[in-house]
């Protein structure tokens, strides 16, 4: 699968390696300093970059986090826009793509994702600036479950105008029994993920060069938890600041005593 799209390179982090998907062959870095070293050299004539490296343990740095901080500053002194894409999201974007999803303002999609048993629910309402994630939850399913009782757990309250079904696997064993937990008029079913191709990628990064085209935007949010751990004495305490799924950008103020001998700025995924 090839994901280059013209004047943007598209970044893939697993675990382990670093894909750049620039070319027709991708380049495999396993060191993340080297390819923080090489943005220079990798990003000429690049008008824009998509990054999905929130998975990629780097080699180089002691967190996910400073790695990525180094993929931004040596990207803002070439003036290059970026766009972090969100692990979880990624895969939403690209129903939305392939399902030719076509919403007004405040109505919502229900995105349903198979993988084995496991089931991802994700809603999105489509506002002024793009799909806001309004339900995320996952579930276990067996293929016998009452039809009736499965559908109102996946659906919950929410009552949106389409509902996309995607399969991740090549198993079936659970795809026709989702079909028919879910059948309507509303329903849109993939029995697997289709290609996705360059114009996928080029839809999404027309939102960083003008901030009016939102239909395959989603809203990023925080993908990790920011927290304080502060000092007195012998003493820790610690407290949350920032929770995953708070929308982007954001402002907050807190005030820590100066009674404390040291803070500590941490983040977990």
């Amino acid at each position: 699968m090839n994901f280059t799209s013209e004047g943007v390179v598209m970044i893939n982090g697993d675990k382990n390696e670093i894909l750049v998907l620039k070319n027709i062959l991708p380049l495999v870095y396993k060191d993340a300093k080297k390819f923080v070293e090489d943005i220079p050299k990798l990003f000429k004539n690049v008008k824009g970059a998509l990054l999905n490296v929130f998975c990629h343990q780097p080699i180089g740095y002691k967190t996910n986090m400073d790695f990525c901080e180094a993929i931004s500053k040596k990207l803002d002194a070439l003036h290059i826009p970026h766009l972090y894409l969100s692990t979880r999201h990624t895969s939403s974007l690209f129903s939305l793509h392939v399902a030719n999803i076509n919403l007004q303002f405040n109505e919502t999609v229900l995105l349903v994702h198979l993988n084995y048993n496991h089931v991802s629910i994700n809603g999105f309402k489509y506002t002024e600036n793009g799909y806001k994630e309004v339900c995320d939850k996952r579930i276990n399913i067996n293929g016998k479950e009452n039809t009736k009782l499965l559908r109102d757990e996946i659906l919950g309250e929410s009552n949106p105008m389409k509902i996309v079904l995607v399969c991740l696997l090549k198993d079936k064993t659970f795809v026709k029994f989702l079909r028919k937990v879910l059948k309507s008029n509303k329903l849109i079913a993939f029995d697997s993920m289709p290609d996705v191709d360059e114009n996928v990628i080029d839809d999404i990064a027309k939102w960083m060069f003008d901030k009016s085209f939102i239909k395959y935007h989603i809203i990023p949010m925080c993908e990790r938890k920011y927290f304080f751990i502060t000092a007195i004495g012998k003493e820790t305490f610690s407290f949350l600041f920032l929770e995953p799924s708070e929308i982007l950008p954001l402002k907050k103020t807190c005030y820590v005593s100066r009674c404390n001998e040291y803070i500590i700025v941490s983040s977990s995924c």
